[in-house]
């Protein structure tokens, strides 16, 4: 039997790199073949919609009939250039599906054993702060992680007050005048955490 996605765009891409074509070596599409599964490109909102819709995706294809013998779980990888921001919203995803119709079973590698702990998130953002602009997101985003709002008893509503009110004092980026001169912006301090 024929093969229909033997001329898919992902066969096509893996043998123009595999032979170092500049070129692609097979003609050119008039327009993209919107049913060809082989290659797709989604974009998400957040890291838990990513998860989600891979979910979705992986699930179709192992569904899809095209596919001749039927692909398996085992025969895909997913790939990421960091995988452990993403190790959360994986188990709850794919994990918590187990015991279900719609189950993918799934093996993580390359994840660090630090991922899943909330406070190794925080520590690595403050040990990256001495080098960082002190933009008022970036602190922000800091005080609103779940081990430091706990910890200082602020909810959504807190921390969205505070947001309002630091924007409101004028608090944009760096710490002093000083601190933006060091960072190729001029000596002013308007916009500063002291101007704020």
């Amino acid at each position: 039997p024929t093969d229909p996605l033997a001329d898919g765009l992902l066969k096509r891409l893996q043998r123009d790199l595999f032979h170092r074509r500049a070129e692609p070596g097979a003609p050119r599409r008039e327009a993209v073949d919107r049913g060809d599964p082989t290659l797709q490109v989604h974009a998400c909102h957040t890291r838990l919609r990513e998860v989600q819709v891979l979910h979705d995706q992986l699930r179709g294809l192992l569904e899809d009939g095209r596919f001749d013998p039927p692909l398996q779980p085992r025969e895909i990888a997913v790939l990421a250039p960091d995988i452990d921001p993403y190790v959360p919203y994986i188990e709850a995803v794919f994990g918590g599906r187990a015991g279900q119709p719609d189950f993918i079973p799934y093996a993580l590698a390359d994840a660090s054993p630090l991922a899943g702990e909330p406070l190794v998130e925080v520590f690595l953002r403050l040990l990256a702060l001495p080098v960082s602009r002190f933009g008022l997101h970036e602190v922000l985003d800091l005080v609103a992680s779940p081990p430091l709002a706990e910890a200082a008893g602020l909810d959504a509503m807190a921390l969205e007050r505070l947001h309002d009110w630091l924007q409101a004092a004028g608090a944009r980026w760096g710490l002093d005048a000083g601190h933006r001169q060091r960072h190729g912006a001029p000596a002013d301090a308007t916009w500063t955490w002291r101007f704020a």
